[in-house]
């Protein structure tokens, strides 16, 4: 009897072409965007509506959370183009919503970004 082999941990057949998506080599964004399209209707985060959390909370999904992101990476690239140097951004606000789409939108425009202090 022979022994049968396991599947590699990198996702490959090695007799055939890749299994299932390219784990550990696609960008963050892509990754979004993709999620997106195949299930914009995912829930990304539940924000709370206010302050007061017995106000109720909101479902934010991957097609609202992909829409965020390239219309801030359009603007980046609008304003101050795309980076060919992995520049930095600093980011100076609160850690919600608002900082993953920054990180993203800015990742997508080829920059890096710094919070707070570090800036």
């Amino acid at each position: 009897m022979e022994p049968t082999l396991a599947a590699p941990e990198n996702g490959m057949n090695p007799d055939s072409e890749p299994v299932g998506p390219p784990y550990g080599s696609r960008m963050l964004p892509h990754v979004v965007d993709e999620l997106a399209r195949l299930d914009p209707s995912r829930v990304y985060a539940t924000i709370p509506l206010s302050s007061d959390i017995s106000q109720g909370f909101r479902d934010v999904t991957m097609l609202e959370v992909a829409h965020g992101v390239n219309h801030f990476a359009s603007w980046l690239e609008n304003s101050f183009g795309r980076s060919s140097s992995f520049e930095t951004l600093c980011y100076i606000g609160v850690s919600d919503l608002r900082y993953a789409i920054v990180f993203l939108g800015a990742v997508k425009c080829g920059y890096k970004v710094s919070r707070g202090i570090a800036c």
